[in-house]
């Protein structure tokens, strides 16, 4: 089958690695790697599109994504990203001054190993004690600044996320895809051509004055979703709901002696919120505001007096909070931006996209396009992937209902801000006690409690009260010091075993790191007892 994907960028050269990693077979004898070519895959996209590569994080599932779903291709490695990506790990978010001015809390991308419990016991005893974040292994570690690397350099916890340039990695993957003979072409599409008895995409014009056709398409051309709009894909706006409109992305370099942490930082503005995303190199940042409450010139100015650097901003960009009603239509799938976007905080961006590969390419991609394209398929994939993008909107809306109240946008984020449905239920309940994984969904890669108790807590939308109570009702009251302490008595057990941040990536950065060391088999810490 033929499976045409247009535009490039991560998503569309992620797309083409997915499919190729389908493709691809290693022969037991002799070693070698050859590509069966089950689907012949083609990337259309345009050097016209200016490129930003700010900075971006990922969750865990790119990580996942590198070491599992891509292993086929053998130039996909940890190492291979994080050296040609000039990427850094990532342990969690800090988010500072959400709740004020001079507040600060932790959210660790790790659950806790309760988190499937009907009580989180080891999120509850540590929510008591005022230090939530304290309940997982990743939470220290970003308290203390340390890597997943143990100073063997050979063994990881196995718990981080990246941080990385955008276009580095697009590069990255497009040149492997390349190798591997996935086609490009440098063209831009101009016009469709649909099948006038089905409706089905048939083949597309393109710039250079050529027509191209295909069985399967993959929409990811970005914001102008070139493909999925025209299909019918229509779309679901959030702007009712999320407050932000624009987006300032710049770089800052580091100073001497930088200490490179593993994390990203989300630091509240009088009118957003600014992200500090450390790669190897610099820093990538920007300012998500909202223009309702401020201009383009001010929103520099605000920055610049609060950060107390002068920044030299790439461009401004204006978005729409939302998603396509239809991901997938006829035989048109959105990816990435082209799916919909809500804004940078929590990185949704490349976690949706993988969360739909998964379930498109491990799941319902079958050899032939009669087989792949069933109304079931298109059903199901469009009834969860939109699950997955409203329950990040409820996600990202809660990070907004906070305690500040200092300037116009805050007051309105308080009192002004319509709540979604799912966001009042969640509300309500911190009244009374402390949520669980049940209350949550449980779809692939949906925000679950895992994700969602580190931001009620880090917001104090349950009070540390709540928690003693809760913990009361289930019989744990009586010895939560001495568990409390004992959990944090065995993460002190590997300060000695682990790297610092810092000096995992001088080491990265001098080559002193080697492939054939880190791509050994890694060993997880041995979870708190």
């Amino acid at each position: 089958m033929k499976i045409t994907i247009v535009g490039g960028g991560t998503a569309g050269w992620l797309s083409a690695l997915y499919l190729l990693s389908r493709n691809i077979v290693t022969d037991e004898k002799t070693g070698k790697v050859k590509n069966e070519n089950i689907w012949d895959i083609t990337v259309i996209d345009t050097d016209k599109v200016p490129i930003i590569g700010a900075g971006e994080g990922s969750t865990g599932l790119l990580a996942d994504a590198v070491a599992l779903r891509l292993k086929r291709i053998p130039e996909i490695t940890e190492w291979d990203f994080l050296t040609n990506t000039e990427s850094t790990l990532k342990l969690g978010i800090r988010f500072k001054d959400w709740n004020g001015v001079g507040t600060e809390f932790l959210s660790p991308i790790q659950p806790t190993e309760t988190a499937n419990y009907s009580l989180d016991v080891h999120f509850a005893l540590s929510a008591a004690y005022g230090k939530s974040h304290l309940a997982v292994l990743n939470g220290w570690m970003m308290e203390n600044g340390y890597s997943t690397y143990y100073t063997d350099k050979k063994h990881s916890t196995l718990s981080h996320a990246y941080h990385f340039d955008a276009h580095k990695v697009g590069q990255f993957f497009k040149e492997v895809a390349l190798k591997y003979g996935v086609k490009h072409i440098n063209a831009e599409v101009i016009g469709l051509n649909r099948n006038g008895l089905n409706g089905d995409l048939d083949s597309v014009n393109l710039d250079n004055g050529t027509t191209f056709d295909s069985e399967m398409w993959i929409d990811c051309s970005g914001f102008s979703r070139v493909l999925i709009k025209p299909m019918g894909g229509g779309w679901k706006t959030y702007s009712e709901y999320l407050p932000t409109t624009s987006a300032i992305p710049f770089i800052q370099k580091y100073e001497k002696d930088e200490n490179i942490l593993a994390e990203t930082l989300a630091w509240a503005q009088p009118n957003g919120w600014m992200w500090q995303i450390p790669t190897q190199e610099r820093y990538g940042c920007g300012y998500v505001y909202s223009n309702q409450f401020t201009n383009y010139e001010n929103a520099v100015d605000e920055l610049q007096k609060n950060i107390g650097k002068k920044i030299e901003p790439i461009r401004n960009l204006n978005f729409e909070a939302g998603r396509v009603e239809k991901f997938w239509v006829n035989n048109v799938i959105a990816m990435g931006l082209s799916a919909g976007f809500l804004e940078p905080l929590q990185a949704t961006s490349i976690h949706s996209t993988i969360v739909q590969l998964d379930s498109f390419v491990l799941h319902k991609l079958m050899a032939t396009k009669e087989e792949t394209c069933l109304e079931a398929n298109r059903e199901v994939f469009n009834r969860v992937i939109s699950t997955l993008f409203d329950e990040f909107r409820d996600l990202i809306q809660i990070q907004y209902i906070n305690d500040r109240e200092d300037t116009e946008f805050w007051k309105y984020c308080k009192y002004g801000l319509p709540r979604t449905d799912r966001v009042k239920q969640i509300l309500e309940t911190c009244k009374y006690r402390i949520p669980s994984h049940n209350d949550f969904d449980g779809h692939h890669g949906v925000a679950g409690w895992g994700v969602w108790c580190w931001t009620l807590d880090g917001l104090r939308h349950f009070s540390i009260e709540t928690a003693k109570k809760h913990l009361k009702t289930y019989r744990f009251d009586t010895d939560g010091e001495s568990a409390y302490n004992q959990v944090q008595r065995h993460y002190k057990t590997y300060a000695y075993r682990l790297l610092k941040n810092k000096q995992f990536v001088e080491l990265l950065k001098a080559g002193k790191i080697t492939r054939p060391t880190m791509d050994q088999k890694r060993v997880p810490l041995a979870p708190p007892q």
